[in-house]
């Protein structure tokens, strides 16, 4: 979808955070981390060693 961003949601328990930095979580879509395609999140979470704590979410 054109309008489709993506995101990197942390694991923090009971609630899911997205990630601003590589070190800071926000709650808001307007200050996460976004990215145009899917593949480009699964590098970021690659690069970063980030595979066992984050999931990766889709907004349309």
């Amino acid at each position: 979808m054109e309008n489709e961003k993506h995101y990197i949601a942390v694991n923090a328990g009971d609630r899911y955070p997205l990630l601003k930095t590589p070190q800071d979580y926000t709650e808001y879509f307007n200050e996460a981390l976004s990215f145009g395609d899917l593949s480009d999140v699964l590098r970021y979470i690659e690069k970063h060693g980030l595979e066992r704590i984050v999931t990766a979410v889709i907004k349309r």
